[in-house]
């Protein structure tokens, strides 16, 4: 969901650091990954976040694309159940242009990026 750590917690509860270990190991057994993110506007499209995951994609052969999914709100009551995120920031749809922005820094990847998927 995040690359930086710290917001990862805030929004997931939970460390990237397995995540992104088992995405290693992953390409270094030579399997083909689709990295998926969430375009959550204030949230993964900061420029630190993204630069992370551009870097991140650029090391890994075995990332084959990278999708940015447009957020809808389908997981904000099992979020609350759970309690995620339990400050008043909602999480909020990303404006078109701030999406095509998104896509478009991500492309220095080198890898193709889809919106939706």
């Amino acid at each position: 969901k995040h690359m930086i750590d710290v917001h990862h917690r805030e929004w997931t509860g939970v460390s990237n650091q397995l995540i992104l270990e088992n995405l290693r190991r992953l390409d270094q057994a030579g399997a083909r990954i689709w990295v998926r993110i969430p375009a959550i506007s204030g949230v993964t499209d900061n420029p630190e976040n993204l630069d992370a995951l551009v870097s991140f994609c650029r090391n890994l052969d075995a990332v084959q694309q990278i999708h940015v999914l447009p957020y809808h709100p389908g997981g904000t009551s099992k979020r609350k159940r759970y309690g995620l995120n339990p400050s008043t920031r909602e999480p909020q749809a990303m404006p078109a242009d701030m999406l095509e922005r998104t896509v478009a820094r991500l492309r220095h990847a080198g890898k193709p990026v889809y919106t939706g998927g």
